[in-house]
């Protein structure tokens, strides 16, 4: 990237970087070192003019997350804490799919002036945002 001038990375990290959910706590901190890299990173390679931000989405209904939202016990303790009081949903290629639209704006240089973001480049999405004020 820095031989033609510039680029965009984008690291997908987890709502739970900053927000821990009960019994993930080892998640939550592998998330929050994403997270850290991601700060760390855009600050390094700012003048590369390389962008480098993350996702960090809410619980999602995926193969890796059916653990959790098959246990009744276990999505009592996690919805009072989602704004939406659901996970999200996916559709066909599961979360990889759900997250190709903020993957996109990300790497796009055209819609830079569409985008709220957080500190240090890290881009929160809506749903993570209500997650995390919530």
């Amino acid at each position: 990237m820095k031989e033609t001038g510039g680029g965009a990375i984008v690291n997908v990290a987890s709502v739970n970087a900053i927000r821990p959910a009960p019994f993930q706590g080892i998640y939550s901190i592998t998330k929050a070192g994403i997270v850290a890299m991601t700060k760390s990173f855009a600050k390094e390679l700012a003048s590369l003019n390389i962008r480098v931000n993350a996702l960090l989405p809410g619980l999602t209904d995926t193969k890796f997350s059916s653990m959790m939202i098959n246990n009744p016990d276990m999505m009592k303790m996690i919805l009072p804490m989602i704004p939406l009081g659901r996970a999200a949903k996916t559709r066909g290629n599961g979360r990889r799919r759900a997250l190709s639209g903020f993957r996109c704006r990300l790497l796009c240089d055209r819609d830079l002036h569409n985008r709220r973001w957080g500190d240090a480049g890290v881009e929160i999405t809506k749903e993570s945002q209500e997650q995390i004020l919530g």
